[in-house]
């Protein structure tokens, strides 16, 4: 058993720092840095818009760091950390805290932080908790290195799609297999501290997606890890309160079918396992059948409901999603403004 403490001072000042930091990391990654798996889909839809270059040699690649939480010793976080501010930042504060500051309190979380296990108390000696949104953060000015020695080796000269949701790297290749094993050798031996899990070809899984290259054309759907169960919720149901708080559930998996699912078919397949993950759960016929139709008819797309329903209604209803959720989005980020 181990046991982190959420509440003391250590974990406070963590969060504070992560507070600072985060937006300046997410503003500099801005558009290599996918926040999930629908948003990761997006981009890479408009990547093949744009730069139409999703041939049918063109090969996926996946690079895992698993040991993402605890890259590396402390001194070389903080290294890294100053080193971004230098390089990238170029102002001497954030939010009137003097970069300096910064570092020696975020000197201060990492080797203040204990966990207890076994019956006895440790200090982390490489990373931190992984429930610490400040090491996360750490760990991506970190992975910024290993993100730019990648990009340099050729993949925005020869306009590569690249980016990074947390521990897990995408991109794709148009060039030799060769030269992509040199840049990977080059890459590991750089990184010789981290381990890594690499996946290369036209076809492989990528956040909670199946991602295929049919002839230049990119064809998805949703895709469950093996060890997960078929038909959990990602809540506890229960009567009363939490199945009316957890109702939205339903239509949000409903929306992420349509964006992944790029077949009529799947989409069906998938709604199906929808519907019986809840009936498994214990909603009832009518509490899914209810939800099901206010989803059809808010969309104005009830003719999803019948089988007989072809591929090329189903692309324009696609289509018509996501000018809504692009809509959406637009209208929260002027209110946010």
């Amino acid at each position: 058993m181990m046991m982190t403490t959420q509440y003391n001072a250590t974990y406070r000042l963590g969060k504070f720092l992560n507070q600072l930091l985060q937006p300046v990391i997410d503003i500099y990654q801005q558009g290599r840095i996918f926040h999930n798996g629908t948003d990761f889909l997006e981009k890479f839809h408009n990547y093949i818009d744009q730069y139409d270059r999703l041939r049918s040699t063109t090969n996926f690649v996946t690079i895992t760091i698993n040991n993402f939480y605890h890259l590396t010793p402390h001194h070389i976080l903080l290294s890294t950390l100053l080193d971004f501010f230098v390089k990238y930042y170029h102002l001497p504060i954030v939010e009137n805290i003097h970069i300096t500051k910064i570092v020696r309190l975020t000197s201060l979380f990492l080797h203040n932080n204990r966990f207890y296990y076994d019956g006895k108390i440790y200090r982390f000696l490489k990373g931190g908790p992984s429930n610490s949104g400040l090491i996360e953060t750490l760990s991506n000015i970190y992975l910024n290195r290993m993100d730019n020695f990648l990009i340099d080796q050729s993949s925005t000269k020869q306009n590569e799609f690249y980016g990074r949701y947390q521990n897990q790297i995408f991109f794709t290749w148009n060039q030799s297999l060769d030269e992509l094993e040199q840049i990977l050798k080059s890459m590991k031996s750089e990184y010789h501290h981290l381990s890594f899990d690499i996946h290369i070809g036209k076809n492989l899984n990528y956040l909670d997606l199946y991602l295929e290259n049919r002839h230049s054309l990119l064809y998805s759907r949703v895709h469950r890890q093996p060890n997960q169960q078929p038909y959990s919720l990602p809540y506890i149901s229960s009567k009363g309160d939490s199945i009316r708080k957890h109702s939205h559930w339903l239509r949000s998996s409903l929306l992420r079918a349509v964006r992944y699912c790029t077949t009529i078919e799947d989409f069906n397949q998938e709604r199906i396992h929808l519907e019986m993950t809840c009936l498994a759960n214990g909603y009832s016929v009518e509490f899914v059948q209810k939800h099901i139709e206010h989803f059809f008819t808010f969309f104005n797309a009830t003719l999803l409901q019948q089988w007989s329903l072809d591929q090329h209604s189903y692309e324009k209803f696609r289509h018509r999603l996501f000018n809504f959720m692009s809509e959406q989005r637009q209208f929260l980020q002027k209110k946010q403004d």
